[in-house]
């Protein structure tokens, strides 16, 4: 087999490749794993009272597959939710 024709068999297999690999839907983006894309933004969270309790920020990571959440009290204190 001559040069031209593994450099052709190989940029038909780059091409055959990039196509295949570009049809695939990223990860996390189905239907199913966008069921909780509502969460996402800043929150304010009230107790029953109405009265302003803490806050939290929701926001898509590790390549929109998880959310995290950052929270803060009224105290001042918080902390972190990954799901």
């Amino acid at each position: 087999m001559g040069i031209q024709m593994k450099n052709l068999l190989l940029l038909i297999f780059v091409g055959f490749y990039s196509t295949i690999a570009l049809s695939q839907q990223a990860p996390c983006a189905s239907e199913e794993h966008r069921q909780f894309d509502f969460w996402v933004g800043e929150w304010e969270v009230k107790n029953p009272s109405d009265q302003v309790v803490g806050s939290s920020k929701i926001e898509l990571v590790s390549n929109k597959c998880a959310l995290l959440e950052n929270w803060t009290n009224a105290a001042g204190l918080g902390g972190k939710s990954l799901n």
